[in-house]
């Protein structure tokens, strides 16, 4: 079982600021990325492009992040997540949309070859330089998916919902993994009135589901309640 990485710690160490004052943002996480949103797009059309600039200068992700890994770690989602990579013999894995990476690092520390992949923004450079278990060049970009090779798992946690277009996103992401291979997922499309992140859309949680197992080729191996779905592409 992987180690818990104190992320609040490592942040601290890398930022310099005070862990009072972390540990407030993060209880204020929402909100203060919701009015951050809210401030950025008063005066700017909502585009791809203007999407990943927010991500990309944002201030207060950090926080809603780290909020999130620390949430993740108590609840023991890598290792779950583990479970099912080993059971399907995966090796190489691929996070996608991974954040402050806590998934991908909890399996890199379980043993698996994972890759990283986000918008370019300040927390993914603190996971490059600061936490370990996964370097520089096992960090890409969405743009540069076409060089990366194929995974036999991919994670995709909470990230189809802030994208313009999840399908196509899907669609690519299907062509990356290895037939047979696992994608470990979650999405909860629809509107958030604390979470003005979430996108609308097109979509809804059943209707992504049909798209993935019919336009896709995968087949759902966990059905039922669940915090994450867990895929199997066709052979």
């Amino acid at each position: 079982m992987p180690s818990q990485i104190d992320f609040v710690k490592a942040w601290c160490e890398y930022s310099g600021e005070k862990p009072p004052s972390v540990l407030l943002k993060m209880s204020k996480a929402a909100q203060l990325l919701a009015g951050e949103w809210q401030a950025y797009f008063k005066r700017r059309e909502m585009t791809p492009d203007s999407i990943a600039d927010f991500y990309r200068k944002s201030g207060k992700l950090i926080y809603d992040l780290l909020a999130r890994a620390e949430a993740a770690q108590k609840e023991t989602w890598p290792e779950v997540c583990a479970e099912w990579l080993n059971r399907y013999k995966c090796k190489r894995v691929l996070d996608f949309g991974c954040g402050l990476g806590h998934m991908g690092l909890g399996l890199a520390q379980a043993g698996f070859e994972v890759m990283l992949c986000d918008i370019p923004h300040l927390p993914l450079a603190f996971v490059a330089q600061d936490l370990g278990h996964i370097t520089a060049g096992n960090i890409c970009r969405p743009e540069d998916m076409g060089a990366v090779g194929e995974f036999d798992a991919i994670v995709c946690l909470e990230v189809f919902e802030h994208l313009p277009e999840p399908d196509k996103t899907a669609a690519m992401l299907a062509k990356k993994l290895r037939p047979g291979g696992i994608l470990f997922s979650s999405w909860s499309f629809g509107p958030d009135a604390g979470n003005p992140l979430h996108l609308a859309s097109e979509w809804n949680n059943d209707s992504f589901q049909t798209y993935l197992e019919k336009e896709l080729g995968f087949v759902w191996l966990n059905p039922g309640p669940c915090w994450a779905r867990v895929l199997q592409k066709r052979k």
